[in-house]
């Protein structure tokens, strides 16, 4: 993206990452009621906090990577079971603390309560927000 932006003449700017949109729409009021509660992670405790009220959330890096880097923490008996680049393993909630406190030191990230969307034949299923400028696509 440094490089295109050297080179190219962009005539926009970028609408932001995920918390940027996120924190856009909500003061909108317009869509705010469709939007699934998310925070910006700054404290491992705000992960196990959210896992309390929920038992199951989304951990996600604020900028796009399609995919990549997701966190999947579902509370297990008292354990967590954790599914990351497609390995699943059962841990505590120290070693939840842990896990966050090591993918927030390079990159932020966002947390969300999960919420089940699936097709009919089990495949994930999601909505994808397309902004326009003057008619055009952004």
């Amino acid at each position: 993206m440094k490089q295109l932006f050297e080179e190219i003449p962009f005539t926009s700017h970028a609408i932001g990452d995920k918390m940027h949109v996120y924190n856009r729409i909500k003061r909108g009021k317009n869509f705010s009621n469709c939007l699934i509660p998310s925070r910006e992670i700054l404290y491992p405790q705000e992960v196990t906090d959210l896992l309390k009220k929920h038992s199951n959330v989304i951990i996600k890096p604020l900028s796009g990577k399609q995919g990549i880097d997701v966190i999947h923490i579902q509370k297990d008996s008292g354990q967590y079971r954790v599914v990351r680049n497609d390995r699943e393993q059962l841990i505590s909630k120290e070693d939840v603390h842990s896990l966050v406190t090591d993918v927030t030191k390079e990159h932020t990230f966002l947390v969300q309560p999960f919420i089940q969307s699936q097709t009919q034949n089990g495949s994930a299923y999601d909505f994808r927000l397309h902004t326009q400028k003057d008619g055009a696509p952004a």
